[in-house]
């Protein structure tokens, strides 16, 4: 008999539980929050009990879904089931448009639920091997307060955790060690690469990114997207264009520079605010990170941030066009920052491929993975530039890979460099 692990947002509960009514009603075992919990478990272990017991998982896409850690995360952790020959995954489409899902789910069929529920109830049973017979009308049962239900009390740290999902609290699942695992909070703009292992370089490009090795990194933030023109001009109208390394931060007389200074005030020229900053030096790149509480990532960070743990070439997969990337032919020119949402990396992270160069904290050497740490590498001690990451609009596919690397001098600003920061 089949199992079914629902995973949906909070907000859509309603409709998850009508549909896990049905699915009963079909002879189906359904396992959904908090009903599903048993008492004093907590709800991490809950979660990561329910995915091992089920035979399939649906999981519920609306735009709340879309922006839920719990739905991301449990559905990692189904995938990765999956590919093990574990679960099924089922997503199913009820108020999202498909160029909205999420890589992770791309390459599946959805169950559309929209516009007749019956329809997509029928569907999902014939995934079940299930049949749908004629039903009476039911009143839907009386529901109560969402996870007001547990019938005893449970543990402190199972009160907390849901209390955070309640108000608003941005707690996170992530796989660790093939468990579920409580990650730090959220921080506003940036998104979280979990600790573990990644494939660094590639056998495909240039000898640079050679040889293929993996690395291991400790937890840690990245931007989501590149640093733009408004945060710049908003760092240089407090801190002034300092001079360091023998340039100032930023090569404010270049033409190709996007932001104008007049009696000592900085701002964006007039449609590029929310573009990458470009003409910036290594060095007013890391003076920006200090500023904000940040760094610069580490080139090991820079790479697992965008391609994640299976060796992509570029952040979403295999194959690039101009509504994953900004390259050499999608225009000739920066575009606003987070607007391929297609190219986003496994974590979240956007404009990895192209747009702007990124400037990282390590010294460049072309030899470097040949001796380079296993775990958190830096680079080398010393060198005469500093690595940059990404490639831009002004660079054809091959300069736009997860893996492909260069160096400059880290005085060198110029119009199609920028950066992005961690933590």
């Amino acid at each position: 008999m089949s199992t079914v692990f629902i995973s949906h947002a909070t907000t859509d509960a309603e409709f998850a539980h009508r549909l896990a009514d049905d699915l009963q009603r079909l002879g189906v075992q359904v396992w959904i929050a908090p009903e599903s919990i048993r008492p004093g478990e907590s709800w991490v272990r809950a979660i990561e009990r329910g995915l091992a017991e089920s035979s399939h998982m649906v999981v519920v896409l609306t735009p709340a879904a879309l922006e839920s850690p719990w739905v991301k995360k449990e559905t990692e952790v189904a995938i990765a089931r999956e590919r093990r020959g574990l679960i099924q995954v089922i997503p199913l489409a009820l108020d999202v448009q498909p160029w909205e899902v999420p890589p992770l789910l791309s390459s599946y069929q959805m169950v559309s639920f929209r516009p007749d529920y019956d329809v997509g109830l029928s569907h999902l049973a014939d995934i079940l091997s299930v049949r749908v017979t004629p039903l009476e009308p039911v009143s839907p049962p009386r529901r109560g307060p969402p996870y007001s239900i547990l019938p005893v009390r449970p543990a402190v740290g199972a009160i907390a955790l849901v209390a955070a999902l309640l108000i608003g609290g941005a707690v996170f699942l992530a796989i660790q060690g093939g468990k579920l695992a409580v990650l730090p909070p959220a921080l506003p703009g940036m998104v979280y690469v979990p600790a573990g292992e990644f494939i660094m370089g590639s056998d495909e490009g240039d000898s640079t990114e050679q040889p293929v090795h993996t690395v291991y990194l400790d937890a840690f933030y990245i931007d989501k997207t590149e640093v733009t023109n408004v945060q710049v001009a908003q760092f240089l109208n407090e801190q002034g264009n300092q001079e360091e390394g023998g340039v100032t931060w930023l090569d404010i007389g270049d033409e190709g520079c996007l932001i104008t200074e007049s009696g000592g005030q900085y701002q964006p020229k007039s449609g590029y605010s929310d573009h990458p900053v470009v003409e910036v030096s290594w060095y007013g790149a890391r003076a920006y990170c200090q500023w904000t509480g940040k760094r610069l990532p580490t080139e090991a960070e820079w790479e697992k941030a965008a391609r994640g743990t299976d060796g992509w070439t570029y952040p979403w997969g295999e194959g690039i066009d101009c509504d994953h990337a900004q390259y050499s032919g999608c225009g000739g020119r920066t575009v606003p920052v987070g607007s391929k949402p297609k190219g986003a990396s496994p974590y979240g992270a956007l404009d990895m491929a192209g747009n702007v160069w990124e400037w990282v904290a390590d010294w460049y050497d072309e030899g470097y993975y040949v001796t380079s740490q296993e775990s958190n590498p830096r680079g080398p001690p010393s060198g005469d530039w500093r690595v940059i990451r990404g490639g831009s609009w002004y660079n054809e596919e091959a300069h736009v890979c997860a893996a492909h690397r260069y160096g400059y001098p880290p005085g060198f600003g110029i119009g199609f460099t920028g950066f992005r920061c961690a933590r």
